[in-house]
């Protein structure tokens, strides 16, 4: 049994692992049509700077 629970903590800190690369990856690399090609962090960038 505790390997059993072992392997499944494994395999959600793997899962974890993998979807906040994902979401870096959204956020920081991967550009948005919608957005004129920038990344959700760009926009935010930019229209947090234009607001100062």
């Amino acid at each position: 049994m505790r390997e059993l629970l072992e392997k499944i903590e494994a395999r959600q800190v793997a899962a974890r692992d993998q979807a906040d690369q994902l979401r870096e990856q959204i956020a920081f690399h991967r550009p948005h049509g919608a957005r004129g090609g920038q990344t959700p962090y760009e926009r935010l960038k930019q229209k947090t700077e234009t607001q100062v």
